[in-house]
């Protein structure tokens, strides 16, 4: 719809190579071992976190939000809570409803009681040890912070 197609092809193309399903809150769903979970989370547009289970292992991932229900709901208990941290306190925390901080998705995986937080959304203007500090003074499980061609693993 945003490029002003019809259907759900891209122009040019006969068929479809996959399933297209919109998100929407609670939004459940497999694929193979995987099952999957959406909430609507907190954010000026659309957007929406992730649970995704296979096993007993449990990935959160937060999406582009600021704190809510919704994303504590995700991240409670996960073993692996991917969140954005793009944001840091006392420059930017004067703006709700869009980012979180270091410590917003610190005290965010302290109440999910998640195993590991793993910090991303970081901006190439803001020093990655600030919002990684911010969620140590918070949470006090392991913290890492997400850097490009990072390869996590979600253990139980």
């Amino acid at each position: 719809a945003v490029l002003s197609r019809e259907g759900n092809v891209p122009d040019g193309v006969t068929c479809s190579p996959f399933e297209h399903h919109p998100l929407s809150d609670g939004h459940r769903f497999t694929i193979g071992p995987f099952s999957i979970e959406t909430r609507a989370v907190l954010h000026p547009v659309e957007a929406y976190g992730f649970r995704i289970t296979a096993g007993d292992a449990v990935l959160a991932y937060s999406g582009d939000t600021d704190e809510c229900e919704a994303l504590d709901d995700l991240a409670r208990g996960a073993d692996l809570f991917l969140c954005e941290a793009g944001y840091i306190e006392g420059r930017d925390d004067r703006f709700t409803g869009v980012h979180l901080t270091g410590r917003r998705a610190g005290e965010a995986a302290a109440r999910a009681g998640v195993g590991h937080l793993a910090l991303t959304h970081i901006p190439a203007w803001t020093d990655p040890a600030i919002p990684l500090a911010e969620a140590q003074e918070v949470h006090s499980g392991p913290i890492t912070m997400v850097r490009p061609a990072d390869i996590l693993e979600v253990t139980v």
